[in-house]
């Protein structure tokens, strides 16, 4: 009788499930199937499939006449998604309805072969429902990712600059068939995106970068396809969510379909973690990336200079008796550097490891290397490797996950023991909304020297010793982009 208390059904082992339903103008309603979109990260989406894992056939026609029925109460028109929560009891409770289309309706048309936005616009004009309830049929298994411009490993927080490269595998060539088991499976790939490379993502809009949509005959085998066309998938320029993505499909909870909205906080630590298993292998086929780009380049730059066929134009480290090695130096976002030796011969390059000789032959595709490694005392394998360059940055994306290096210059590349002065930098994209000090200020460390403002929260930047102020960059209200430098600062001599 206390009207100060609210009490709340606890819903243990919560699916978010919804289903998306259509009305028209004549009083028919009908739905086309459910979505599981448990998987979410700040109780956002980013993993949507259908049909659910979860549900069994009675409960899915149970969710689905609320779903209609709930339609139906208001005289609803048009598209619609009727939400629920479902326990682990399977009891379900409705949540909201969107009156809209979801971002996640492609998952609805690759399984019912449907065009959702033609029939908006259908019953916009007063048409009636193109088909009935008993007509619609699902085929198949779909799942959509978000790819988004954001940094997993700081809250998902947006990631805003150019997007210097971006790489999806080819769509033309999206049917593939794959012998399992003695018969034939199918899957196809959907790519839905509004940027393109060289485009700008801003903090004025959703950090949303494409939605990666697979269709498959099974759950396996649209799990099996999205795995592999997130290794074929890569952007440069920004932080993205896709190596999260990565360790998302492969974790053994998904799986199993053992998932619920709390899975991504209850496994955040191993989703965030980097696979470096394969870095050795990882780390030699992007050097033959850069060695590759080096011959195109110089041959380019040969074919356009007044002696194509001069010998001062080529790349290739010919001398009498053998070629002269490359050494290319390569640091990782670890800081770890390695000098990689490599010799080009015929068609194939020999990796001089300290330990063995290893040949490799490529096959290039454009920024796709089809790698196959030889060593003496093991057995032949193969890897595929996407690399993307952009001056010196070198993003690698490979079967296990994807690793940022720096290719170094090492005539022009110094690293100084000792750092005199700093530069503060903004920790991510945001508004500066105050400034506590100015040029010539003596402060001590730990002292605040400026607030911005990201994400409806307020984040402070204090000195990181005691210093001088030699420049403050930037004025309140000034919007700021992700690492951009804020202060100048030196420190105190002693």
């Amino acid at each position: 009788g206390d009207d100060r208390v609210l009490l709340e059904c606890f819903v243990s082992g919560p699916r978010h499930i919804e289903f998306q339903i259509f009305g028209d103008q004549h009083g028919n309603v009908i739905h086309l199937f459910e979505r599981d979109c448990s998987l979410q990260r700040r109780h956002q989406k980013i993993i949507e499939e259908s049909p659910s894992p979860f549900m069994d056939d009675e409960r899915r026609l149970s969710m689905a006449d609320a779903a209609v029925a709930a339609a139906k109460a208001v005289k609803y028109t048009g598209a619609g998604t009727v939400e629920f929560i479902v326990g682990d009891d399977r009891e379900f409770f409705f949540m909201e309805m969107n009156t809209r289309l979801q971002v996640e309706h492609p998952v609805t048309e690759m399984i019912t072969g449907l065009d959702l936005v033609e029939w908006q616009l259908r019953i916009a004009a007063g048409e009636k429902l193109p088909l009935t309830q008993h007509e619609v049929h699902q085929t198949g298994h779909a799942i959509e990712a978000r790819i988004y411009a954001e940094n997993p490993k700081s809250g998902f927080l947006p990631s805003i600059g150019t997007l210097h490269r971006l790489a999806f595998p080819d769509i033309f060539h999206k049917v593939k068939k794959i012998e399992d088991n003695n018969s034939q499976s199918w899957s196809s790939i959907r790519i839905d995106s509004g940027v393109e490379q060289g485009g700008e993502i801003s903090i004025h809009y959703d950090p949303l970068i494409a939605k990666l949509v697979v269709h498959a005959d099974s759950r396996k085998q649209a799990i099996r396809t999205m795995q592999n066309t997130l290794a074929q998938s890569g952007v440069l320029g920004v932080e993205t969510n896709l190596g999260f993505l990565q360790n998302i499909m492969q974790h053994p909870d998904f799986e199993a379909a053992k998932t619920d909205t709390l899975f991504v906080d209850s496994n955040l630590e191993s989703l965030l973690e980097e696979n470096q298993d394969s870095v050795d292998w990882v780390c030699w086929g992007t050097a033959i990336a850069c060695l590759l780009e080096d011959y195109a380049e110089s041959e380019t730059k040969a074919w356009e200079s007044i002696e194509p066929c001069s010998p001062w134009n080529s790349l290739n480290n010919w001398r009498t008796g053998s070629p002269e090695p490359h050494r290319l130096q390569l640091r990782n976002q670890q800081g770890t550097e390695t000098e990689v030796t490599i010799i080009k011969e015929n068609n194939s390059f020999r990796i001089l490891n300290e330990n063995a000789q290893i040949s490799v032959t490529v096959s290039a595709h454009e920024d796709l290397l089809d790698l196959t490694w030889h060593s003496s005392g093991l057995e032949e394998y193969g890897h595929h490797l996407l690399v993307l360059s952009h001056e010196s940055q070198l993003l690698a994306v490979h079967e296990d996950g994807r690793t940022l290096f720096t290719r170094l210059d090492p005539l022009a590349y110094e690293q100084s023991e000792e750092v005199s002065d700093f530069r503060l930098s903004a920790p991510m994209p945001g508004n500066v909304i105050r400034v506590l000090v100015k040029a010539g200020d003596e402060v001590s460390s730990g002292q605040p020297l400026l607030v911005m403002e990201a994400m409806k929260m307020e984040h402070t930047i204090v000195a990181p010793a005691n210093g001088i102020v030699e420049e403050v960059l930037f004025q309140p209200g000034d919007i700021v982009q992700n690492d951009a430098k804020l202060v100048e600062f030196s420190l105190l001599e002693e």
